[in-house]
């Protein structure tokens, strides 16, 4: 591996923890989305008019429960991010320290510590992303096989993958603007963290 690409990944254990982090909490929230999403486009034909009652009571409980508590959901996820943000500049402040007393450009090491950011978003979304649509399937094939019920594959809708990843990136975008600031005006210069 590079040293470039070492500086700009940092510790493997804190990349993989931040990582882990993100894509944990776009799981819950895919599956959960993927679910509601399958719910309110069941679409099975006659099979399903011998199961319509708790299609239709299952989609509205869900779906009224779903409603109640995106927000909240939405919320902690915009957070979470925020603070794995954070704690990503936090743990690469003596590298970006480093770079500075030894004659790196701010501008450069500002933009390296971008990259790490959208490296850190897009694997967290990509695998959360995966990990919920592979748990909503579990969780529907188990309640079909318990139940005797259609099988439909749980969906993300675009909008939905669109939300997901504009929440994401504008999270660690936030979480990172004030190191960034840091970095271009040269607070890491010299070593000094100020």
């Amino acid at each position: 591996m590079s040293l470039r690409l070492r500086l700009l990944l940092g510790p493997p254990s804190s990349l993989i923890a931040q990582i882990l982090t993100v894509s944990s909490l776009i799981a819950l929230i895919s599956g959960a989305l993927s679910l509601s999403n399958l719910l309110s486009t069941m679409s099975c034909g006659a099979e399903c008019l011998k199961y319509a009652v708790l299609v239709n009571a299952l989609s509205n409980e869900f779906g009224g429960l779903f409603q109640a508590w995106l927000i909240p959901v939405w919320a902690v996820l915009a957070v979470s991010m925020y603070l794995v943000s954070l704690n990503s500049s936090r743990t690469l402040r003596g590298m970006m320290s480093t770079i500075a007393s030894i004659g790196g450009r701010e501008r450069r090491i500002a933009v390296l510590f971008l990259t790490r950011q959208l490296i850190l978003s897009t694997v967290g979304l990509l695998l959360g992303t995966s990990l919920g649509l592979v748990v909503a399937q579990i969780g529907l094939r188990a309640a079909v096989i318990l139940g005797s019920a259609p099988y439909e594959v749980p969906v993300l809708m675009p909008i939905d993958v669109l939300t997901l990843s504009a929440l994401v990136y504008g999270a660690a975008i936030l979480g990172s603007l004030a190191t960034m600031r840091r970095i271009i005006r040269g607070s890491f210069a010299g070593g000094v963290q100020q």
